[in-house]
Order: structure tokens, then sequence, then C-alpha cells
């Protein structure tokens, strides 16, 4: 709500929605015309922030957001809100090789999935000892659109006191791997710290890589 305020937005469901809309048709008549300095630039920026070779990504702004093999929703919710999505990222294998794709209407979006479908590119890095059956079952009870609304409600502020934990010399897509590589307790227990005890969650980190 205090964020909110700073930035102008209405908390009133209505309003909000109207000035939600009006940003949006802004957004995609500025960049009409510039889609491809646009995809560029989001690669370039992706690539600074996560040291990834650009070769492995690739970005899209388009209409037509939908790729890879996508779960079929369970709720009446759960399909509204895959029929007005503005944007995918995530990890395709081509010729044998992990790559980064993001599809998204327009850039503050693209580069948005290019950073998701990243962060899940390292994240198979941390579960790379785990059997197909169990990345199966993770998958299909995780990475559900149903769990969207809670996901843009509290994973931005997560997010940010993550990335506050870090130790300033140590590397934020290795800290990130360490992340994936915990099992559910031990994961439970540092996401609660970084909400509740932020001192606690950068010690844990910290130690992360002093067992490296």
């Amino acid at each position: 709500m205090q964020r909110a305020r700073q930035k102008g937005v209405s908390a009133v469901p209505g309003i909000q929605y109207g000035q939600t809309f009006w940003l949006l048709m802004r957004t995609v008549l500025k960049e009409r015309h510039r889609h491809r300095q646009l995809e560029a630039l989001a690669i370039k920026a992706t690539c600074q922030i996560w040291g990834i070779d650009a070769n492995r990504l690739t970005g899209t702004i388009t209409n037509s957001v939908e790729f890879g093999k996508l779960q079929t929703p369970l709720t009446r919710g759960g399909r509204i809100l895959r029929g007005a999505a503005a944007g995918y990222g995530g990890v395709k294998r081509i010729n044998g090789q992990f790559h980064v794709m993001a599809r998204a209407w327009m850039w503050p979006l693209l580069a948005h999935e290019l950073t998701k479908g990243t962060a899940e590119l390292v994240c198979l890095h941390g579960f790379n000892e785990i059997d197909d059956n169990t990345w199966k079952y993770i998958t299909h009870e995780a990475d559900r659109i149903e769990h969207e609304i809670w996901m843009m409600q509290a994973g931005g502020e997560l997010w940010r006191l993550f990335l506050a934990a870090i130790p300033g010399d140590q590397s934020m897509p290795e800290a990130l791997m360490h992340v994936a590589r915990l099992d559910p307790e031990p994961l439970e227990q540092l996401m609660m710290d970084l909400v509740e005890h932020p001192l606690t969650a950068r010690a844990t980190i910290a130690d992360f890589f002093d067992d490296d």
C-alpha cells in the first residue's frame, strides 16, 4: 500500500484497473515500430544482470505469448488468468542445450519474463540430481497459473528481501542456485527468515558460499 501511494497507484479496484489499462495502452503505442530494438535491449539488460551468454536468450515482443507445453489450468480462475496472460518466460531445450525463451506484449514485461526464464535456468542447475518423477511432481504442484495472484502480491517484495540478504561480494545467480538445492524445510525456514529475521537469512546465505 505504501509503494502504491508513492507511485500514485490507486488502491480502489475499479480505478486501479483503469490506471493499469491506460498504462498498458500508452506503453504499447510508445513501443510501436521499435520492437526489434527493444528486444535487443531486453537481452542486453538480462546479460548484464545475470552474466548469461546472449546466444542463449531469445526475447520476442508479440501478442502471441504462449510457447512450449503449458499445464492445463485446474480451475475457472486459472483458465481466466491463462487467457489474460501478457507474457511467458521459461527454459526450452534447443539442439541439446537449454535456452531461455521469453515472449511478451511489451518491453517491461519482456525484461521481466527474461529474468524469470534465466532464474529458472539457474534453478535447473540446482535440480540436476533430481530424478524425472520427482521433477514432474514438483513442477506439477508448484508451477501452476492458479498461484500467479499470490506470486504477484508477494513475489516482488520477497525477491527484494532476497537480493538484500546476499553478501555484496557474492554472485546473485550462485546464491539462487544454492537456494534451489535446499530441501523443503530449510527452504521454508530461509523464506520465513527473509521476512522476519533478515540478519539470520543473510548469515544462512553467506554459509552457502563458505561450504563451497
